[in-house]
């Protein structure tokens, strides 16, 4: 019984002690990923205010800070139609973002062209490369009218191309989901 004591002891103090090539190691876990919370940049909400604007605003924040979480709490932002602005949330060439909808918030594409009831202005959300490290978490694009075929409107879109540099990778989709979207 003692020698089984002793080689207990023994061994969790071996465990314990620090290694030479862990001395020098940082005592502190990196930094969590900054929030930016799209209500901090106007955002409603409320599926009639157009959102587009502040997501918008919200993601230049993002990218400013060279990756983040760009955090919808519970809500329907909607993205009405208009020009030179085509898509919900897109970042082109940053890495390290986490978009994050709490449980039940929509992004709501209102974009459709009225005449045609095709989708010609804009995806939900959108990556273009060089990027890597991109999650996805609870995101759910809905599109307000069903479109009348197939047409531009992807509800995710990941632009990336190996051949000039502009690769993507890294990428997890946690409980996502896309209705209505004219492209998929």
């Amino acid at each position: 019984m003692f020698r089984h004591f002793a080689a207990v002891v023994t061994l969790l103090t071996l465990v314990s002690m620090p290694s030479v090539a862990h001395a020098h190691a940082p005592t502190t876990m990196p930094a969590a990923q900054q929030r930016f919370d799209v209500r901090a940049f106007g955002a409603v909400g409320d599926g009639v205010a157009d959102d587009q604007p502040a997501l918008i605003r919200a993601a230049h924040a993002v990218a400013q800070n060279k990756g983040g979480v760009l955090y919808l709490p519970l809500g329907v932002y909607r993205c009405a139609r208009q020009s030179g602005m085509q898509n919900g949330i897109e970042f082109g060439g940053v890495s390290g973002v986490t978009i994050l909808f709490d449980p039940g918030a929509v992004l709501l594409m209102d974009n459709l062209n009225p005449q045609t009831g095709l989708g010609e202005r804009g995806h939900g959300i959108v990556f273009r490369g060089p990027c890597h490290d991109i999650t996805l978490m609870n995101v759910a694009v809905k599109w307000a009218k069903r479109p009348v075929g197939r047409s531009m409107g992807d509800a995710f879109r990941f632009e990336g191309f190996p051949d000039d540099d502009r690769c993507i990778s890294d990428v997890r989709m946690l409980q996502c989901s896309a209705e209505l979207s004219p492209q998929t």
